[in-house]
């Protein structure tokens, strides 16, 4: 059973950011919104936190997990917060060229936003001695979702 269950979207969504907006300073009218977008913070939160239940499934992120997450969005610069999302367009591909450091790769085998096949598969095939673990049925997420597997695997890596 997960933390989710018995919540509908709406409720979960609304639980969520009432609760990790407690403690945070309040939204006041006039204050900035994030560069472009015409939402407030408290709609753009909302909306990530809506983003999270779609990729995540509130039955796999669960909703301690979720206000967290909005808790963490919360406390971010809006620039800093658009950039990291402008970022996920980006190749980073020949950057792998450059790493001269042992490397492990961590990544769900059901991730359905960014697919092992054309990320973790292809950053562990691009630098040569790399270790590749692949979370069975892991969604995106997998540090929250599986957060045992993923801790001991790179407990285990970072001991060698």
């Amino acid at each position: 059973m997960s933390a989710c269950d018995g919540f509908t979207r709406s409720e979960a969504l609304r639980h969520g950011v009432a609760s990790a907006g407690r403690g945070l300073p309040s939204i006041e009218p006039g204050m900035p919104t994030p560069a472009g977008t015409g939402l407030t913070r408290r709609s753009m939160l909302l909306r990530s936190a809506g983003l999270g239940l779609s990729v995540y499934g509130a039955s796999k992120l669960g909703l301690g997990a979720l206000q967290e997450g909005v808790a963490q969005a919360a406390q971010s610069e809006e620039h800093a917060a658009a950039e990291c999302i402008a970022s996920w367009v980006t190749d980073f591909t020949a950057d792998l060229a450059k790493v001269t450091v042992p490397l492990l790769v961590i990544h769900g085998d059901s991730d359905g936003t960014v697919p092992l096949e054309v990320s973790g598969q292809r950053s562990h095939e691009a630098v040569s001695g790399s270790e590749l673990h692949e979370v069975e049925q892991g969604p995106h997420g997998i540090n929250v979702s599986h957060a045992d597997e993923f801790n001991r695997v790179l407990l285990a890596f970072l001991a060698k």
